[in-house]
This record gives structure tokens, sequence and C-alpha cells, in this order.
């Protein structure tokens, strides 16, 4: 069981794991409100919401990736052989359309 406090609305607005004043409902581990919120989508935080920032997020290891390789911190063959395919794929890719698309790459969204 776990005891759960709600707002105005009648939602989950946090949980506890133990008996407290201003926890005053107790929930069963499955039920359906609490596992949304457990999910996040009390707090309007959802897996899609994660998942829409995980391109960005690629390039931004990509490019801390090439940054290292650049500055002599790693070198690309430290990298695992899988990670080293993945690196030179995007990069095959991202080089084929920037000649497709001649815009400066600090500009563009690749």
């Amino acid at each position: 069981m776990l005891y759960v406090r709600r707002d105005a609305n009648g939602g989950i607005a946090a949980v506890a794991t133990s008996r407290q004043p201003d926890f005053p409902e107790t929930l069963a581990a499955d039920d359906p409100d609490l596992l949304a919120f457990l999910q996040g989508a009390g707090s309007g935080v959802t897996a899609e919401a994660l998942a829409r920032t995980d391109l960005g997020l690629v390039r931004v290891v990509e490019d801390l990736v090439t940054a290292l390789v650049e500055r002599g911190v790693i070198r690309f063959t430290d990298l695992p052989e899988e990670a080293r395919l993945k690196l030179s794929q995007r990069q095959g890719l991202r080089h084929h359309l920037r000649g497709l698309n001649p815009v400066d790459e600090d500009d563009a969204i690749l």
C-alpha cells in the first residue's frame, strides 16, 4: 500500500511510502491512477515528452565525442565497436545531407 495526497482537482499530487498526516488515502501499488502518476502523467511529464528530447541529446553526445577525440582526451578506437559504427554511420549520413543541402552546419539540424 502507498499513501497519497490529492490536489484540488482530485488528482494525485504526492505519494509516500509510510503513513503521514497529510497523506490520508491509501492505494494499492497497481492502482491505475497511481501508476499513471508514477509514470509521469500526474506531473505533465510523459514517456513521449522524454522521447522527444532523445534526438537532440543524440546530437549533443555526438558533438561531445567529437570534441573529446579532437582534443585528444579520448581516442575514437577507445569507444566500443558498436558505438564507433553508429557514430560513423551518423557522421556519413550528416556529411551526405550537407552535400544535398549546403547550409552552414551550425544552422542546420542534422
